[in-house]
């Protein structure tokens, strides 16, 4: 395999040149990442944790900035012994030092304890979190990240079942229902280790999901995380939606309706974290930092409404009426003292809590 210098952020690092990463590829580094990357340092910069396991190292990219550029004690963890390798020789190259292990992460992973664990499969984490809930400390941060996005957003529902126990949807807000099940399933794997949930940044981006979080075995966490697992009910006749309860969807009539879940029904990011994370991320020395900020105000600006956005061409199309302007629709719907915004997830989003026949109503 042929290898290349590139510079991420403030680290040097030497990769393999293949620009389509493939599973089989002898060290795996996909270039399309950076942009997650440079979010996962700026994310350890706020957290500050003193010990940061990169579970998945590959080629020890993000492991390595994190130590470089977050000054945390870091332990690399790869299968692949080529990969181990140059991740210690990316670690001598940028005069830090690491902990290189070449093993299966979930053995190492329910031996010791980190501050910050994070999980950057190539596909599905779920065989990887147990393992690093009991890996990670109480008050500690994990970070997980999902590239089956086929499954999680309905397109294989019966992958998305086998996979985290939960049913998705295709619907108009096909992603942030696949977002929410996989936030749900780790919280449910957080409460399997008495750990309670708390998002602090989480994004749709490209073909991937990833989420942050904070996991804390205090009493008052775990209740919230327990509450906020739930289910979504969608009508696709005229896109009414809302979240429900176990006890709601048993006992509420909602013929008509199809159903998502089990999932995460609160706050999929931290508003004050997110913003500081915008903060960070316009900082010059994160090469995909100005769209990594965007990003993260946009996000900070959804989390005032809890309800999946609505997709503005579908709610067109309910009513075989041409789309207004997008400004229009917001400027409305906050006039008749709504809330409402755009979404990072999705173009023609619109983020509100306005009932559906409001909305409609503006269309036509």
């Amino acid at each position: 395999m042929d290898y290349v210098s590139v510079k991420e952020g403030e680290t040097d690092l030497v990769v393999p040149s293949s620009f389509v990463p493939k599973k089989r590829d002898p060290v795996f580094y996909n270039p399309h990442m950076e942009l997650s990357r440079d979010v996962g340092v700026a994310v350890a910069r706020l957290t500050k944790p003193v010990t940061y396991c990169d579970a998945l190292s590959g080629s020890g990219a993000r492991g390595i900035r994190v130590a470089k550029e977050a000054g945390a004690k870091v332990t690399l963890i790869d299968l692949n012994p080529v990969a181990i390798e140059l991740a210690r020789k990316n670690a001598v190259e940028n005069g830090v030092e690491v902990e290189a292990i070449h093993d299966n992460c979930n053995t190492v992973l329910s031996s010791r304890k980190f501050d910050f664990v994070d999980i950057d499969p190539f596909g599905p984490p779920v065989r990887y979190l147990d393992a690093a809930m009991s890996a990670v400390r109480s008050q500690g941060v994990l970070g997980v990240a999902a590239t089956d996005t086929s499954a999680l957003c309905g397109t294989y529902p019966g992958a998305c079942q086998r996979k985290y126990d939960a049913t998705p949807l295709r619907c108009d807000c096909f992603n942030e229902v696949g977002l929410r099940i996989l936030l749900g399933y780790v919280a449910r794997a957080a409460l399997r280790f008495s750990y309670g949930m708390t998002p602090l940044f989480s994004h749709v981006t490209r073909h991937y999901m990833r989420l942050y979080a904070r996991v804390d075995r205090a009493g008052g966490a775990v209740k919230e995380s327990r509450k906020n697992v739930n289910y979504f009910v969608y009508r696709f006749s005229d896109l009414d939606r809302r979240f429900v309860t176990l006890n709601e969807l048993a006992e509420g009539d909602f013929k008509g309706y199809n159903v998502a879940g089990p999932l995460w029904t609160g706050p999929y990011s931290d508003v004050d974290f997110t913003l500081r994370l915008a903060d960070e991320l316009a900082q010059p020395q994160y090469s995909k930092g100005k769209v990594a900020s965007e990003i993260a105000r946009l996000v900070s600006e959804e989390q005032g409404v809890a309800v999946p956005y609505f997709n503005l061409h579908k709610l067109c199309e309910t009513k075989a009426a041409s789309p207004p302007r997008m400004q229009f629709v917001f400027d409305e719907l906050k006039r008749r003292g709504f809330l409402a915004s755009r979404t990072h997830m999705e173009p023609l989003g619109i983020r509100t809590n306005a009932p559906v026949k409001e909305i409609t109503g503006l269309i036509g």
